[in-house]
């Protein structure tokens, strides 16, 4: 969900996020990434306490995205796009949809049994689920890994984030310095409260290299 990646910032309100608007991003990610097997699916969800402006649903008939316009959500949203403007506005919407389409990606890989490439950054080597090495960072969750010195970290998170920057880099060459340097930074800033969904030391090149293959294989 995009709740981890909002910033905290305060600014002009912005236009609620709505189903055609994501629907159109959707088509257009869907298109330039080869992702039209994942047959992905807008719905608004109405009447949601859900503080997640963009929430998603993987099965193997249908990639749900949800758009939720509700009081807190949209506050969420208002703060998230509040300073930006233009190209830059467009960008960081993209990644939000690029974002939630990510795990839908990374879920069907799964269930083809696809092996995913562990993510190297600042914190070791987060692995895929199902993986736990003594002395790595981890998203199995088994229960031990604070008593064993894992960290635990998100993969699907993570893979999340570089997908939605991989579509960037592709559509929007120009923000996507600027649109990876606050996704480092929010999820820097949130990391203390949410550390799952800490990205910050994992947008490196090698990893979005490594996300860009797996995402190929749709092609």
């Amino acid at each position: 969900m995009l709740l981890p990646i909002i910033a905290v910032l305060i600014g002009v309100a912005v236009a609620p996020l709505t189903a055609s608007e994501v629907a159109n991003d959707a088509k257009v990610i869907a298109n330039t990434l080869d992702l039209d097997d994942l047959k992905i699916r807008i719905t608004p969800l109405q009447g949601s306490d859900n503080p997640s402006p963009l929430l998603v649903k993987y099965t193997s008939s249908a990639c749900t995205i949800y758009v939720n316009n509700g009081a807190t959500a949209h506050a969420v949203w208002n703060r998230f796009l509040s300073d930006a403007d233009g190209e830059y506005a467009a960008a960081l919407r993209d990644f939000a949809v690029a974002h939630e389409i990510g795990h839908c990606v990374v879920a069907r890989l799964r269930s083809e049994a696809v092996e995913m490439p562990p993510l190297l950054g600042t914190a070791g080597a987060v692995l895929p689920v199902g993986s736990v090495t003594s002395g790595a960072v981890s998203s199995a969750f088994t229960g031990d890994e604070t008593a064993r010195g894992i960290s635990i970290k998100n993969y699907d998170e993570i893979a999340s984030d570089l997908i939605g920057l991989h579509f960037i880099r592709i559509a929007h060459p120009t923000a996507f310095d600027p649109v990876r340097n606050r996704v480092r930074e929010v999820r820097a800033q949130l990391a203390a409260k949410d550390p799952m969904h800490d990205s910050s030391g994992y947008l490196a090149e090698r990893n979005l290299a490594s996300i860009a293959k797996l995402v190929e294989r749709f092609e």
